[in-house]
């Protein structure tokens, strides 16, 4: 199966291939991206091909934020679904915002070809989470048969439309189709598949640290924005539980045109690099979020909860003598020169949680 292996640092520029020539006469080549990602001046960065916080994950679908791997255990398909998985918010959602046009908005980023190589990579991704022992829902987990019975339908190379379960798509595609990278994966996945473990989370009783009390409105510009406290965050380290930045309904009018970088204590006047990890939290998407995306669907439910787990960086601030009992989050735009200010992003609060 071809896909775009962007976790390999060399290969983090759009592919040759879809971007020269720059003409009706490739095929691959789709106008409507980012100009600066078709020119080969900028690329994926390591915050928008991220997946730590998705292999962190043990269970494929979990009932209480984050949402597992692979998210909520909705009963049905959900087109504009509010509780993602952490694959689908990185790299998934990171990467299709970064490209930019046709791939930024969920309802035409199909049009644009590297969506094909970008899906394959996430399937390959989610095949090496279940070759680490993990395994996907079976009937007797919480709505695993809802799963498991589900039917699409597909157009094969003959255009002949194909309706199978999700069950018969798994029970064949170890047949039909493998990637490069595989080795002794089949063996670990039937083994994970066949076991009781690993099964969907439940809710973990949640502490919260700190707060917003207003909206945050976000555009071209950083905005750094104190978290008050609503009890003491001295000395996070060794607590007990896991330490997160929550970010609570996210909403555009239309896409932004840009991810957000988040960043805690960052001190005044430092560059903000997603490379620099005393200060760095996580990048956010708007990909799906907004209310031109859901123009269709008439009970869209567009609140959504991002958590970025800062148990480690909690810890090297507190080392480095930077940690903040009065904490203060920047979210800088990865990409201001493209933010649409008619677009209006926000969200609703951000929140330090133990959990």
């Amino acid at each position: 199966m071809p896909y775009w292996d962007y976790k390999d640092s060399t290969q983090r520029k759009l592919p040759l291939i879809f971007r020269s020539p720059a003409d009706s006469t490739n095929p691959l080549y789709e106008v409507n991206r980012r100009s600066s990602i078709n020119a080969g001046t900028r690329w994926l960065s390591s915050a928008d091909v991220d997946d730590s916080g998705a292999f962190r994950q043990n269970s494929f679908a979990s009932t209480g934020s984050p949402y597992g791997f692979g998210g909520y255990p909705y009963a049905s398909p959900k087109h504009f679904g509010s509780r993602d998985g952490e694959l689908e918010w990185s790299p998934h959602n990171n990467v299709h915002s970064t490209i930019g046009g046709y791939m930024g908005d969920l309802n035409r980023s199909a049009r644009d070809p590297i969506f094909w190589l970008h899906h394959a990579n996430i399937d390959r991704l989610w095949n090496q989470w279940l070759s680490l022992g993990h395994r996907n829902p079976i009937t007797t987990d919480y709505r695993g048969s809802y799963w498991l019975d589900q039917k699409f339908t597909f157009f094969d190379e003959q255009r002949v439309a194909v309706t199978e379960s999700v069950a018969e798509f798994m029970a064949t595609r170890g047949a039909e189709y493998r990637y490069d990278t595989e080795t002794a994966a089949p063996t670990a996945m039937t083994a994970a598949r066949s076991s009781g473990v690993n099964g969907p989370d439940t809710d973990l009783a949640t502490t919260l640290l700190a707060q917003t009390k207003q909206p945050v409105r976000l555009g071209a510009r950083p905005i750094s924005v104190p978290i008050p406290p609503e009890t003491s965050l001295r000395a996070p380290a060794g607590a007990g539980g896991r330490l997160f930045v929550r970010v609570v309904n996210m909403r555009a009018k239309s896409p932004p045109g840009s991810n957000f970088d988040f960043y805690l204590n960052l001190p005044q006047g430092t560059k903000a690099d997603p490379d620099q990890e005393l200060f760095f939290v996580g990048r956010l998407s708007f990909f799906g979020r907004s209310a031109a995306e859901r123009t269709h669907s008439m009970h869209a439910d567009i609140r959504g909860e991002r958590l970025f787990d800062i148990t480690g960086l909690a810890e090297r601030q507190t080392a480095a003598g930077v940690w903040r009992d009065s904490p203060t989050v920047t979210i800088v735009p990865a990409f201001p020169e493209d933010v649409d200010p008619a677009a209006e992003p926000s969200i609703e609060s951000v929140a330090i949680i133990r959990r």
